[in-house]
């Protein structure tokens, strides 16, 4: 279960640093705008929370 959480937050860091980046250039990488990058970041990282509470 540690080894999915970890990859969750991995995922959820990257979709930040994307998102990230394609709001300081201002354009939509990969037709996918910034607000959907970091809104999806933060569903990962609210995954990762219930899988650590889960797992106690």
């Amino acid at each position: 279960m540690k080894k999915i959480v970890d990859g969750v937050i991995v995922i959820a860091v990257i979709s930040i640093i994307v998102g990230i980046i394609s709001r300081l250039t201002v354009k939509p990488i990969g037709g996918i705008f910034a607000s959907a990058f970091l809104e999806f970041s933060a569903v990962c990282l609210l995954l990762a929370i219930t899988l650590l509470m889960k797992e106690k």
